[in-house]
C-alpha cells in the first residue's frame, strides 16, 4: 500500500507544471489571453456607460442613430474578441 501525498495546487507556479522551454510560450499566450480580457471588459464598462447615460435630454429616441452605430460597435467587438479568446489556434 502506497502512502498519499497531498499536494498543494494553489502553491504551485507555472515553472512547476510545465514542460521544460514552454514557459515562454505560456507567458505569451497569457499576456495575450490577459490583454485580451481587458480589453473586453473596457468594451463592456463604456457599453454599459452609453446604456445608462440620458440621451433624452440632448436629443429624442428617435434622433439618436449616432449611439446606435456606436452601441453595435461595441456589440461587434466585444464578439469578435470573445471569438478570438475561443477559437485563436495562434
Amino acid at each position: 500500500m502506497s502512502a498519499q501525498v497531498a499536494i498543494d495546487v494553489d502553491a504551485l507556479g507555472p515553472t512547476d507544471v510545465l514542460q521544460d522551454g514552454t514557459f515562454e510560450e505560456y507567458e505569451a499566450g497569457m499576456g495575450f489571453f490577459f490583454s485580451e480580457l481587458v480589453n473586453l471588459n473596457t468594451i463592456i464598462y463604456l457599453a454599459e456607460q452609453i446604456v445608462a447615460f440620458p440621451f433624452d435630454l440632448f436629443a429624442s429616441r428617435d434622433d439618436q442613430r449616432f449611439f446606435s452605430v456606436v452601441m453595435a460597435s461595441f456589440y461587434d467587438s466585444a464578439v469578435l474578441t470573445v471569438t478570438r479568446l475561443a477559437t485563436d489556434q495562434g
